[in-house]
């Protein structure tokens, strides 16, 4: 019997070496951080600001990961000058009101429906937060 852990590929998502980031970065040597996120804003259609705290989502947009608690705290993220980028699709409900609040909320929220490995690359590579 052996088991798989529900983990990361660590040399798959290594920004060190990932060749779908816009720039490689390590603990390190971080100044491709910034050009990741200066990449990711722009490509996302958000406000490009070094300094707003920009938070991703790369999910299947359900109730069971938590989602429907991050809705009602989006204004107060926002308020601090937060960023929101999500990445997925799941429950139509969820997607709506995502959708919904990125278009309430154009430069601060975006939201990508579906998947797409070089974007999910982009997003791990840009946040600051996950």
């Amino acid at each position: 019997m052996s088991g798989i852990v529900n983990g990361i590929d660590t040399k798959s998502w290594d920004p060190a070496t990932d060749p779908l980031i816009a720039s490689n970065y390590s603990a390190r040597k971080m100044a491709g951080k910034a050009v990741c996120k200066t990449e990711l804003q722009t490509r996302m259609g958000l406000r490009v600001d070094p300094d707003a705290p920009l938070m991703i989502v790369v999910s299947r947009l359900t109730g069971q990961k938590g989602l429907d608690m991050l809705l009602p705290n989006l204004e107060g993220i926002l308020r601090r000058g937060g960023q929101l980028a999500i990445l997925g699709a799941g429950e139509q409900s969820m997607e709506r009101a995502f959708v919904d609040a990125a278009a309430a909320n154009q430069g601060s929220v975006a939201v990508h429906i579906g998947y797409s490995e070089p974007l999910s690359h982009a997003m791990q590579a840009g946040a600051d937060a996950i």
